[in-house]
C-alpha cells in the first residue's frame, strides 16, 4: 500500500541542519495494523506527515498504491490526501457549534459533496455513538468525542487511517476501547498507522517500528 525506500527529511534552521529521518526504508501492506512508537524528537512526526502526503521527503522514494509521490503536484497530493487518506488527532478537533452528525458529515462539504444521510448515520452507527447524533461536542466524553473524530476521518471513505496519538487524552479504560475501534475498522480492510506512547496498546498491533534518531528498527 506504501512503499517508502531511503527516505531522508531535513530541516534548515539558519545554517543548521536538522536530519529528522535518516534512509527510512518502509513498507506497509494494505489492511495492515502498524503502531509507530519514539522519543520525542525522533521523527514520528515527520513520518507521519510524509505517509499523509502532507509533507515531502528531502531525500528517496515514497510510491502510494503505486504512485511515486515526491515529485507530484500539490493538487495530485491533496486528491490522495482527501480521497485515500483519514487523520485522527490527539485534539479531537470537533467544531463546538455542530452536531455529532454535521461533525462527521463536514469532510463531505470542504470537498462540496452531497452528503449520504444514510451513509454518515452508519459511520456514527460504526463508532458506536447511534444514539448520540444530535448531541453537540461538551456533551460528550473524551472517549466519545474520538470515535466522532474516527468516523470523520472515515467520511470519504478512505483507505488508510493515519492516527496521531489518538489515546494521548484518555485515560486507560477510553484507550482500550478507541483501540479496539481502530482494530475493528482494520477487519473491514481499512489500513492503520498508529503513533502512540502507549506500549501496551503498540504491542497489540500487528507490527510495531521504533523511530531514534530519525533512524527505523523494528520490535
Amino acid at each position: 500500500m506504501i512503499e517508502l525506500r531511503g527516505v531522508e527529511k531535513v530541516y534548515h534552521r539558519g545554517a543548521e541542519e536538522l536530519h529528522a529521518l535518516r534512509g527510512i526504508d518502509l513498507d506497509i501492506g494494505k489492511g495492515e495494523f502498524l503502531s509507530i512508537v519514539g522519543p520525542s524528537g525522533s521523527g514520528k512526526s515527520s513520518l507521519l506527515h510524509i505517509l499523509g502526503c502532507l509533507d515531502r521527503p528531502s531525500k528517496g522514494t515514497v510510491k502510494f498504491d503505486g504512485q511515486n509521490i515526491e515529485h507530484m503536484s500539490e493538487s495530485g497530493l491533496d486528491a490522495i490526501r482527501r480521497r485515500k487518506i483519514g487523520f485522527v488527532f490527539q485534539q479531537f478537533y470537533l467544531m463546538p457549534g455542530l452536531s455529532v452528525f454535521d461533525n462527521v458529515a463536514l469532510p463531505k462539504v470542504f470537498i462540496r459533496e452531497k452528503i449520504d444521510a444514510e451513509k454518515i448515520a452508519a459511520l456514527i452507527v460504526t463508532v458506536g455513538l447511534q444514539n448520540r447524533m444530535k448531541h453537540f461536542p461538551n456533551q460528550l466524553s473524551g472517549g466519545e468525542m474520538q470515535r466522532v473524530a474516527i468516523a470523520r476521518a472515515l467520511a470519504n471513505n478512505p483507505e488508510v487511517l493515519l492516527a496521531d496519538e489518538p489515546t494521548g487524552n484518555l485515560d486507560t479504560e477510553n484507550s482500550d476501547k478507541i483501540f479496539k475501534l481502530l482494530k475493528s475498522l482494520q477487519l473491514r480492510g481499512y489500513t492503520v498507522v498508529m503513533v502512540t506512547h502507549n506500549q501496551e496498546l503498540a504491542c497489540r498491533a500487528d507490527r510495531t517500528i521504533l523511530l531514534k534518531d530519525g533512524v527505523c528498527s523494528f520490535t
